[in-house]
């Protein structure tokens, strides 16, 4: 598996949580049990490059500056297969969601 896959899977699987540069460079068990990744952020760009929704959250420890890194829940919403609608077009991964009605305005009854 690519490091950039791994990396992948290490966002999806932490969740909220995120992942930084500790969980991949070996200083520790790696979280995924593989070889160490030494450019995480190359990773990340590569990822972001690709389409995923990653947010990052800097914090600064004794003169340092950390990156922790989280996918967006959003991401893995978008990224759908394209399934067939009931008028037999489809619907799928190049499909803004945000801009797809709830409902029909046309049969809104308004109470």
């Amino acid at each position: 598996m690519s490091q950039t896959k791994r990396v992948l899977k290490g966002l999806e699987n932490a969740g909220p949580r995120g992942i930084s540069a500790s969980d991949f460079d070996g200083s520790r068990p790696v979280i995924d049990g593989g070889r160490q990744i030494k450019r995480l952020a190359a990773r990340i760009g590569e990822l972001r490059a690709d389409g995923h929704e990653i947010s990052s959250v800097s914090t600064k420890s004794d003169g340092a500056v950390f990156s922790r890194y989280v996918l967006r829940a959003t991401t893995a919403a978008r990224q759908v297969s394209p399934v067939e609608v009931v008028d037999g077009s489809t619907l799928g991964g190049d499909c803004d969601f945000d801009e797809l009605p709830l409902f029909d305005e046309a049969e809104l009854e308004w109470v």
